[in-house]
């Protein structure tokens, strides 16, 4: 029987935040102004869904209680929908010994809440490529990457690597066998509500925890998503190849590759080099810091 696809988007439906393409690459510093960004998702996630199942995939979103109405309003898009409540979690970190605000937790969580809903539905028998609800992809592209994970291979697919900053791994997307991709959900999710963390930022937090895990066996390959994947990204209304009008993009983004450590490094070495100003271990005080996983 053949492995069941997934698409899962998660996230708000209105999405607020820097979009780097626009912020980083065409405005002058005089002329950028507010670079927090509002972007309705209504259309991305009615896209995405109708062109994946056309392709064969189930749906599955997971989201928070403030879109509950419209999502449940157009529940016909989705086979599985998940909602839960986003206050109860975590939203701040320590940064060089200043309270900032930090939304990772709440990425963990609403990403392992979709991914247990499609195990507890469909078990083992299935690969899923999550994605944000901002996000919009060519469908051709993710499927021709999805197809690189065969099953029990314990391969997962991240976007891509910067070859000029190998511990940041992208959060945007990733593809992989459900029982590996909720795995690495829970841990990161579980962590961050215990206030031990690998570090502030996700990016840094996911690779971590994909090394980690495979170190432990629990991941076999860390791949690359393809180039033309990448290219076909929109992001906040905004395609991800105008970054490359700068040449420094081209030259230190690694597509089509491998993540790995020398076989005799361990994990816990190189995070022991973290610098505590920046690590994810925070005290929490009882009761606080995430919710319970269902």
């Amino acid at each position: 029987m053949a492995l069941e696809r997934v698409l899962l988007m998660h996230g708000p439906v209105q999405s607020r935040g820097i979009n780097p393409v626009v912020h980083q690459e065409f405005y002058i510093e005089q002329q950028r102004g507010d670079p927090y960004a509002l972007f309705n998702s209504q259309q991305n996630i009615v896209s995405m869904a109708y062109v994946f199942r056309k392709l064969g995939f189930k749906i599955c979103y997971s989201g928070w209680e403030e879109d509950a109405e419209w999502l449940n309003a157009n529940g016909d898009l989705f086979d599985y929908l998940v909602i839960s409540n986003q206050h109860v979690l975590n939203t701040e970190s320590t940064f060089f010994g200043q309270t900032i605000a930090n939304n990772k937790e709440k990425l963990y969580y609403v990403s392992m809440k979709g991914l247990q809903l499609i195990r507890r539905e469909l078990g083992d028998e299935a690969v899923v490529f999550k994605t944000r609800a901002d996000v919009t992809v060519h469908q051709g592209h993710a499927v021709l990457n999805l197809a690189r994970i065969a099953r029990h291979s314990k391969d997962i697919l991240i976007e891509y690597m910067r070859v000029s900053n190998m511990y940041s791994a992208p959060d945007f997307m990733v593809m992989g066998e459900i029982a590996v991709l909720e795995a690495v959900y829970n841990s990161l999710y579980e962590h961050s509500a215990a206030g031990t963390s690998y570090h502030v930022s996700s990016h840094v937090d996911h690779t971590f925890t994909y090394l980690a895990m495979k170190q432990a066996g629990q991941i076999n390959r860390i791949l690359t998503m393809s180039r033309e994947l990448f290219e076909s990204v929109v992001w906040r209304g905004q395609p991800r190849y105008f970054q490359h009008i700068d040449p420094t993009y081209a030259a230190t983004y690694s597509f089509d590759s491998e993540m790995a450590i020398h076989p005799d490094t361990r994990v816990e070495d190189l995070v022991a080099r973290i610098s505590p100003e920046v690590s994810g271990a925070e005290a929490r005080p009882p009761g606080e810091g995430g919710a319970t996983p269902a």
